[in-house]
């Protein structure tokens, strides 16, 4: 292993129970608790920040010093075996690749039998939880070993076994054909987020037009929960609300209705309940949305218990940070909403370790609109601005045009007027890169307009009704709208005025 930190990652991310498990596994199988690996594995475990020149150091003048790296590449093949005999059979899926390895070692021994034990025990499970993608490498084990037994009886199963794979094959492709649908979707919506012109609405509405929306008959469970997915996040993103919601209900309904599919598609289930929670807050039904998250706090907690390790750490302050926080904001819950980020100890740090960029953007804006409305304007400048520094220029268009409005009225609450000079000439340079929106220009009118007199109270309130209005008029337009998505300029402004 090269000079890197991938094993001291590795090592850190293991939860209490796990480092308990590898020092007995690695005792096991490595010739006791003074082995060279199980001390290399001490000695980096005690490190906070990876060192490998100290390394070389504490061991100077035996193997682990001078080959390291060969040390460095077994002790990670080690932890991920010790990972992989803790985690054993606790998924489904982990159950079928274990069963597959156990067919490939009873072929070797010519235990034919045995392997079509397992083969049937397998599939069953498969069929069972629609995992398909598992198949084809059953049906070829099935195939192999009908022809090492060479019975004529089996022999006959065989093209009947090659039509089953045709069939699954099928299958798969259209399961791909959702996905790549999906993905263009989402790369649309990460680039421009809410709608704002007709041209992208009618790429939208071409991209529902698509002949795989047109059917949802005879899908798999796994094609079915993309279609209903694709559909519900289109009329989202169009501002059809309602049959979002109808879509959603659809695909909590597919899930629901097999409890085993809960178990094996979790992370869809968790997904397709805070979709509902977004969706009806959006719409300002409080009683389905406060339903829809109850059944997402009860089973969140099941699925992330509080022993949590780095994946369900990552989970837990998605949840606070892109769904807890914006719902209590929208439902103007001040209290709790300041005790929950009074809990957050270094945000910034929480935030910087989440590696999806989208998911990155949603954390900071969240965080730096809930100041916003609690009146801790110095704070949400500060998050503010940190989105606004990602290097993600052509993501989220929507969101960081609210950003960019808000930080204005911010340092103007702050009497930061200095500021504003430079932060205008930033917004126009914005509206001028494909931001030329209603909305965009009448906020920078507003302030170009106002900013001899911004620090006079008198013409500042009648500034805002005046504002207040045009934007009101300019919402008229559906599309323009959408613009307060991400934030109700309009219910801010009420309290200013």
């Amino acid at each position: 292993m090269k000079n890197n930190n991938d094993l001291f990652l590795l090592i850190k991310s293991l939860t209490k129970t796990e480092k308990r498990h590898f020092n007995l596994f690695a005792s096991t199988h490595t010739g006791g608790k003074n082995s060279k690996l199980v001390k290399l594995y001490k000695a980096i475990n005690k490190q906070e920040i990876y060192a490998e020149e100290k390394l070389k150091s504490q061991f100077e003048g035996q193997a682990l010093s001078t080959e390291l790296n060969v040390y460095k590449g077994l002790l990670y093949k080690l932890i991920l075996k010790s990972l992989r005999n803790f985690h054993s059979g606790k998924t489904i899926t982990l159950k079928i690749r274990e069963e597959l390895d156990y067919i490939e070692l009873l072929y070797e021994k010519l235990l034919y039998n045995k392997c079509k034990e397992k083969i049937n025990k397998i599939k069953k499970l498969i069929y069972q939880f629609d995992l398909n993608n598992f198949l084809p490498e059953i049906i070829e084990w099935e195939i192999k070993i009908f022809r090492e037994v060479d019975e004529r009886k089996d022999n006959i199963k065989i093209p009947k076994l090659l039509h089953e794979n045709e069939l699954i094959i099928a299958k798969l492709k259209e399961l791909n054909a959702y996905n790549l649908l999906d993905t263009d979707i989402r790369n649309f919506a990460d680039i421009y987020g809410d709608i704002r012109d007709v041209e992208k609405e009618k790429k939208l509405k071409q991209l529902l037009q698509s002949s795989l929306l047109k059917k949802n008959k005879n899908l798999a469970y796994t094609s079915l929960d993309r279609y209903l997915s694709i559909k519900s996040f289109i009329y989202y993103l169009l501002g059809d609300y309602n049959k979002a919601i109808k879509m959603n209900k659809q695909r909590l309904v597919a899930i629901e209705d097999n409890n085993k599919y809960i178990e094996v598609h979790s992370d869809k289930y968790v997904t397709t309940l805070r979709n509902q929670i977004i969706l009806n807050m959006t719409t300002h039904n409080k009683k389905e949305a406060y339903h829809a998250l109850k059944q997402h706090n009860i089973y969140f907690k099941k699925l992330h218990p509080p022993s949590i390790s780095n994946r369900e750490k990552r989970a837990y302050y998605n949840f606070i940070f892109g769904l807890e926080m914006p719902f209590l904001a929208k439902n103007k819950d001040f209290v709790a909403l300041t005790n929950l980020i009074e809990k957050i100890k270094d945000p910034i740090e929480l935030i910087n370790k989440e590696k999806n960029r989208i998911n990155k953007m949603f954390m900071l804006y969240n965080l730096a609109t809930s100041f916003f409305l609690l009146k801790q304007y110095e704070q949400s400048t500060i998050y503010f601005e940190h989105l606004l520094c990602l290097p993600s220029k052509k993501s989220r268009a929507d969101m960081q045009s609210m950003a960019r409005t808000l930080l204005l009225f911010a340092h103007t609450e702050l009497k930061n007027y200095r500021f504003l000079i430079s932060l205008l000439e930033h917004y126009a340079r914005f509206i001028k890169k494909g931001h030329t929106y209603k909305f965009e220009t009448t906020i920078l009118k507003f302030f170009k307009n106002n900013y001899d007199n911004i620090d006079n109270p008198k013409h500042m309130r009648s500034a805002y009704i005046e504002l207040k209005k045009n934007l009101i008029h300019i919402f008229n337009n559906p599309l323009e709208a959408n613009a307060l998505n991400n934030f109700d300029l309009i219910d801010w402004l009420n309290k200013k005025i």
